[in-house]
């Protein structure tokens, strides 16, 4: 894909900027999105904000995961809360490609 873009920045360079429509969709050269870095800020809040957030993303992925493993409901034995299995629905069927090993 990268590729594919490099070379099509290539060719949208060839064009003046006044010339850059095609079939009336018009096409622009412009920087990418930011993308920031925000350990090299030294801001301890950030830091600490961000480790919290990963601690708490992790308990809530393992908590994820014990409630996909539930077949039916049990009660929680700390708080004596009803706890169901989650719900959850199917996608629409996707085509899946399997080309040979070589």
């Amino acid at each position: 894909m990268l590729f594919v873009q490099a070379d099509a920045i290539i060719e949208a360079d060839v064009y003046s900027e006044q010339d850059r429509t095609i079939y009336g969709v018009e096409f622009k050269i412009r920087s990418g999105r930011r993308k920031y870095d925000y350990t090299s800020s030294g801001d301890s809040t950030w830091t600490d904000l961000n480790q919290h957030e990963r601690m708490i993303s992790q308990q809530r992925k393992a908590r994820e995961q014990f409630l996909r493993s539930l077949t039916h409901q049990v009660v929680d034995p700390t708080t004596g809360e009803i706890i169901e299995p989650p719900r959850f629905e199917e996608s629409e069927p996707v085509l899946a490609l399997y080309f040979p090993k070589n």
